[in-house]
């Protein structure tokens, strides 16, 4: 009883033939992606007005999680430094109509491009509505910059839900493969 087993040196490669079956009975360690850096923000408790005709950044000044730092809670943005594909995600609600048009999107450096979705919703009664929207983007490991944006055009300011622990306004994501 605990005993190891080593199978080849620093440097080697083993190689399972095609046809053979591993059977894991014990503890895996060391395969797979780490899924970091991931965060997850949200608005704090206090309506974010949205002007109207204008794309404004969701102010998702609190941050649940944040590993490796790469969102600012001062500028909402998220910056990775690991190049790779992520899985971005985000979520707003209007304190009340948000207008005749309100969308919502996710925009890499500031544009938006083919691999940018945006979602658009109709509504013409007085209560609370909302949003959300995902999609996979690519990052560069430096440069590349992801916010949340939300539109409405009902011809005048409107505000957003005040957030009480991020389930109104939150913006996430996390790496998916490098």
């Amino acid at each position: 009883s605990g005993t190891s087993l080593e199978l080849g040196s620093n440097g080697d490669t083993i190689t399972i033939p095609s046809g053979a079956t591993i059977t894991n009975s014990g503890t895996a360690t060391g395969f797979g992606e780490s899924n970091t850096p991931y965060f997850l923000a949200y608005t704090a408790s206090s309506t974010q007005s949205i002007s109207n005709d204008t794309w404004t950044t969701v102010a998702t000044s609190n941050a649940l999680l944040n590993d490796g730092s790469d969102f600012n809670t001062s500028t909402y943005k998220f910056t990775p430094q690991v190049a790779g594909k992520y899985f971005l995600f985000a979520a707003a609600s209007w304190n009340g109509d948000g207008g005749s048009n309100s969308q919502y999107t996710i925009k890499k450096n500031n544009t938006e491009s083919v691999t940018t979705q945006r979602i658009l919703r109709v509504y013409s009664d007085s209560n609370a509505r909302g949003g959300n929207i995902n999609a996979f983007f690519e990052a560069n490991g430096s440069s590349d910059y992801f916010t949340f944006q939300v539109y409405q055009s009902s011809g005048g300011a409107k505000n957003l839900l005040g957030t009480n622990g991020g389930e109104n306004n939150y913006f996430g994501g996390f790496l998916v493969a490098t």
